[in-house]
């Protein structure tokens, strides 16, 4: 009896262990079918992102000042209207901007040193696996579900927002399906501690590597908000008499000013990497004192 049951549950395990392992090898079929197609997205991304990223920036300053001339110039017909503010915001911006672009282009011309040098082992890149997984899992399902709202609500805003969201979670997935382009290495001897270090070393490089695609956004962002400004009139007519918004006019100019800094976005993530890699550092030397304190002992 005990020798006929031992054999139905060998035959239960084979069975069983082939079932379970049709749906990961089916994954990771997919996967592998997605890599190269998936590589060439995110190689013209970061090509494009980085030569078009400084430009965005400095198109957004010449812009604003451009805004600040045109209000300067409306300002001149009408009495106690700001015109020295807008002059002075139109030649501070310029200056802002041309500090910022040179900032922004060092910077980014530096990360890609900044990503590969330091180097970090861990046991095994199934943690990356699963996660792009399941970044793709998330990006077909939003824009599928895009598509379903847009459809139901008969409007297309949605869908644009949900295709949006599922392109940048198609880029990120592609970062975290390559771990060995930050300088990830898999190695069976990492311990638990050295995993940990390595997959937040990773985050942190992910997001300097994501530094050129979110400058690039935020300058366009930028852009989108500055144009219609340009072409906004401030003037409220009542019958004859004609008034400047002054009050709107300056709060426009003010909202739009902070797009003159956002060269400065790639300094401000690199100091914030520094302070982090710093404190991984202190985590690493902390998890190797059991295995010197072992060293010296013998």
């Amino acid at each position: 009896m005990n020798d006929q049951l031992k054999r139905i549950t060998e035959q239960g395990d084979k069975v069983f262990g082939k079932c379970n392992c049709i749906l990961p090898k089916a994954i990771d079929w997919f996967l592998k079918m997605l890599k190269v197609p998936n590589d060439i997205v995110i190689d013209v991304v970061d090509y494009l992102a980085s030569r078009l990223g400084s430009m965005a920036v400095l198109l957004c300053g010449v812009l604003f000042s451009i805004l600040c001339l045109k209000n300067m110039v409306t300002s001149f017909f009408f009495k106690d209207t700001p015109i020295t503010f807008c002059l002075f915001m139109a030649i501070g911006s310029l200056l802002t901007t041309t500090v910022c672009v040179y900032a922004a282009a060092k910077m980014i011309e530096a990360l890609p040193k900044i990503i590969s040098s330091a180097s970090c082992k861990i046991s095994s890149y199934t943690f990356f696996k699963v996660l792009t997984a399941i970044g793709w899992l998330q990006a077909i399902t939003t824009f599928g579900g895009g598509i379903y709202i847009a459809i139901s609500t008969k409007s297309i805003g949605p869908f644009f927002s949900c295709l949006g969201i599922s392109v940048i979670l198609v880029i990120i997935t592609g970062y975290v399906a390559n771990p060995e382009k930050f300088n990830i290495v898999e190695d069976k001897t990492a311990s638990p501690g050295d995993d940990l270090v390595s997959i937040i070393t990773f985050f942190l490089k992910l997001l300097l590597h994501l530094v050129p695609v979110l400058l690039l956004g935020l300058a366009i962002f930028g852009i989108c908000q500055i144009v219609p400004k340009i072409f906004t009139s401030y003037i409220e007519s009542h019958g004859r008499h004609s008034t400047l918004l002054t009050g709107e006019m300056m709060a426009g100019m003010c909202d739009s000013a902070m797009f003159c800094f956002i060269g400065l976005m790639p300094l401000a993530v690199y100091l914030v990497y520094i302070f982090y890699y710093v404190g991984l550092d202190i985590i690493r030397v902390i998890l190797q004192l059991p295995s010197k304190l072992d060293d010296l002992k013998k």
